[in-house]
């Protein structure tokens, strides 16, 4: 008896770019990502996030109209949003996320003290079809709280850990998504951490735009095994740059099929911004598998990055 061949599934890189106001489909395949994007999901104000649903759907957080919009599985130029999502208050709105059961966070922020400080906050959406609020999730802040007074990434694992990039230095890890429990600890290594994503064996990658005080380059610090139950709030990790074409004030970061994609801003060498693809397994410089940069990548202020289907 013969069995017919598994379906190959093929697999895209979905890029929010704000400057182009639009969501850029890039096709994956073999480990390698096209130089030119095969779809656009245009007319979007100041799209930040991108994130997939369990069922394939992209979700796309606008940040011009206080937003999330839903698209079908496998977008094409044409597809219209199956769902809208408000998002409660505009402030620090961008990061998005969508866990295994399809519950999607918004992240946001609002002033919180009398101080006038901020605090950061996710709205939980349920499922679809039926979709609608259900809950708000408080990540600290104001004047004394965990650095999350903006979130600007919230991936959730599948053990339903969540991990709120902080609007400082370093994200926080949280317990019980979408309830969110205990905050474990935060994760030290990176300056300014813009991006985070959950890879294989707890692992978390965090992207890091740097800073000038102290004077430090952009980066992706690697955290290798987060542990339920560790008491210490600065695990072992080391860091990848890039040793060819710099890595410039990343955004957004995703993981697929042991590699690291991370969104890089604009290179006056290429004349475009950038999606760098990375071995994570290298610590240190290393010379990125790929860089996919110039006119025919449209890519002009990349922000999130998600692979779906």
């Amino acid at each position: 008896m013969t069995h017919a061949p598994a379906a190959i599934v093929e697999r895209h890189a979905y890029v929010a770019d704000a400057a182009t106001g639009a969501v850029l489909r890039f096709p994956l395949q073999a480990d390698a990502l096209a130089p030119r994007p095969d779809a656009i999901l245009r007319g979007l104000s100041d799209p930040r996030g991108v994130a997939i649903g369990p069922n394939g759907n992209v979700y796309v957080v606008e940040r011009g109209t206080q937003r999330v919009v839903v698209y079908p599985r496998v977008p094409n130029s044409a597809s219209r949003p199956i769902a809208v999502l408000p998002i409660p208050h505009a402030a620090g709105v961008g990061a998005i996320a969508v866990d295994a059961s399809g519950y999607a966070y918004a992240g946001w922020t609002q002033v919180c003290t009398t101080e006038g400080f901020s605090c950061g906050f996710a709205t939980v959406y349920s499922p679809l079809p039926h979709v609608r609020p259900i809950a708000t999730l408080s990540f600290g802040g104001g004047g004394g709280g965990p650095s999350t007074a903006e979130p600007r990434a919230l991936p959730v694992n599948v053990e339903r850990f969540l991990a709120a990039a902080a609007g400082g230095a370093t994200p926080v890890v949280y317990d019980d998504a979408p309830r969110v429990g205990a905050a474990y600890f935060t994760f030290c290594g990176a300056v300014n951490t813009t991006g985070v994503a959950w890879g294989p064996q707890r692992t978390l990658y965090e992207a890091d735009a740097g800073g000038i005080q102290p004077k430090t380059a952009s980066q992706v610090v690697v955290v290798p095994d987060y542990r339920r139950g560790k008491t210490s709030n600065c695990p072992n990790f080391y860091t990848i740059t890039s040793s060819t074409l710099p890595l410039r004030a990343p955004r957004g970061i995703a993981t697929f099929d042991g590699l690291l994609y991370v969104t890089s801003a604009y290179e006056p060498r290429t004349g475009g911004a950038a999606v760098f693809s990375f071995n994570p397994s290298i610590a240190g410089r290393q010379v990125p598998r790929e860089v996919v940069t110039g006119d025919a990548s449209m890519l002009r202020n990349p922000q999130g990055i998600a692979i779906g289907p």
